[in-house]
């Protein structure tokens, strides 16, 4: 009765719509020309894709499948919307939001574009399974169904989770880069292993791999439940926890969006903010050339490699290391006197900082993406680790530079030139943070050297960085009451000037 009702208000939805009829023909002859004769197309591949070639297919067939389905699954994050729920049926129906979202989770499984590999599928299976009479045919097409259904929600929680947060993101390409390296560069075919495994487990008459399935997929499907939930609206009632206040670390979405937008306002519009613009391309070209030039091989030895290591090592750290640095500082210099003595109603220290690293990560992020992207076009799988160990290393370790940075308690003119009568003042201090720095960039070339090989090195370093992004909150409250310490001599200052 609740499926019904639900199915009946969306074919309701669909034809009292203002442009029914045209939205009606447009899909009709979408279906007809675009998408039967890839239907078709797909169909006949399945039927007829052991003519070409001439082994054992389900043999094939059962070290593939993870291939298939990771394969699948990219395609389907970038060309499939994400789920969204109407709020009609909401109001319409006496149905709670987790089960509107477990009815369009379960719709979304039969879209327009999932028919293309599950028909490719089902012929394949149904030539080279049930028509050769294979023992195995029904055990097989189960198992390829439980983890087709557990790739599939795990696309919609990482579609619902990327428009709102960087972290799967960077997992996500963590991921792939991982997986790249060992599959291309290392020969260690670990998917085909793992599929291989999981299905002559089960072929042999074992549960356990059926069992880790369907598991794995109620766990997903729990999560990508709650998130879909989320996105129907917030609420008190909606979140399974309290919700904080503004200032704290549950800001809306449009909060943090008006920060991001003010802050390149005030980069853009003014000459002495304006120089980042020109210093991080600079960087990251500079990075480029010393990847390019870099040639650390696995046989060097001695001085030699040192020097390489170093080489690589001011490449992938030093140069957007400082750059971020360059930008958390100069923001809070500016921000002292732009907003603390022109805002009407000042924020929170803690918000500011958190928005200033927020965009920190995300300047980190593009960096490390265009470098891993030359690192691929160069066939450089060797050091390819190498970049996301850095990565993880600067996210971790860019928090203890404002803790002891020393910001100057003077008025900056944002709009003035950047080169008459700039005279660079040096807390008495300043040699600490110059330490504090050289120490940082220095310290991954020297962990390398002294462990046995540059993957223990980079595993030590990416190990320091995911200590610094566990104790996230401990440093910024710390790098907080640090900075609300100038704040009244800045204050004063702008009063003064």
């Amino acid at each position: 009765m609740l499926i019904r009702s639900l199915a009946s208000n969306y074919l309701k939805s669909i034809l009292r719509s203002r442009f029914a009829e045209l939205n009606l023909a447009a899909k009709i002859l979408a279906i007809v020309f675009i998408w039967m004769p890839l239907y078709l197309y797909a169909t006949a591949a399945g039927l007829f894709i052991d003519l070409v070639f001439d082994t054992d297919m389900p043999a094939i067939a059962s070290g593939g499948a993870l291939y298939f389905l990771v394969f699948w699954s990219v395609l389907d994050v970038f060309f499939r919307p994400r789920i969204s729920l109407p709020l009609f049926p909401y109001l319409a129906t006496p149905i709670t939001r987790p089960k509107l979202a477990l009815f369009y989770q379960a719709t979304s499984i039969f879209g327009k574009i999932n028919f293309v590999p599950f028909l490719f599928v089902l012929a394949f299976w149904f030539r080279n399974f049930l028509l050769k009479d294979v023992s195995f045919a029904w055990v097989w097409l189960l198992l390829f169904l439980s983890l087709s259904a557990c790739f599939h929600l795990l696309t919609n929680l990482l579609r619902m989770s990327l428009s709102r947060r960087y972290l799967p993101m960077l997992c996500t390409l963590l991921f792939v880069v991982a997986l790249a390296a060992m599959e291309w560069r290392y020969d260690i075919p670990t998917f085909a292993a793992l599929s291989s495994a999981l299905f002559e487990a089960t072929l042999g008459g074992a549960v356990w791999p059926l069992a880790i399935v369907l598991a794995a997929g109620a766990t997903v499907l729990y999560i990508s439940t709650g998130q879909v939930v989320r996105a129907l609206y917030v609420d008190d009632t909606a979140l399974s926890r309290p919700r904080r206040k503004v200032a704290g670390k549950g800001v809306d979405r449009s909060f943090t969006d008006g920060m991001l937008s003010f802050e390149w306002k005030m980069i853009r519009r003014n000459k002495r903010p304006r120089v980042l613009l020109f210093t991080i391309p600079y960087m990251v070209l500079y990075g480029i050339y010393m990847v390019v030039t870099s040639e650390v091989m696995s046989d060097m030895s001695g001085i030699s490699y040192i020097l390489e290591i170093l080489n690589l090592s001011l490449a992938l750290l030093f140069t957007p290391f400082l750059s971020c640095m360059l930008f958390i500082g100069s923001a809070l210099n500016f921000r002292s006197v732009f907003y603390d003595g022109l805002m009407s109603r000042p924020l929170l220290t803690d918000t500011i900082l958190n928005t200033v690293l927020y965009i920190a990560n995300i300047m980190l992020l593009g960096y490390f993406g265009i470098i891993a992207a030359v690192f691929l076009f160069m066939q450089n799988f060797a050091t390819l680790p190498l970049a996301g160990y850095l990565l993880l290393y600067c996210m971790g370790i860019k928090y203890i530079m404002p803790y002891i940075w020393v910001f100057e308690a003077r008025r900056i003119e944002l709009n003035g030139n950047v080169f008459d009568n700039v005279n660079f003042h040096f807390g008495q201090n300043w040699w600490i943070s110059a330490l504090c720095a050289v120490s940082i960039c220095f310290l991954p070339p020297l962990l390398i050297a002294l462990l046995p090989g540059i993957h223990w090195g980079g595993i030590a370093i990416g190990a320091l960085g995911l200590a610094g992004l566990l104790l996230r909150s401990r440093w910024i409250a710390a790098i907080t009451k640090n900075l609300e310490k100038k704040r009244y001599v800045l204050m004063e200052e702008f009063r003064k000037g």
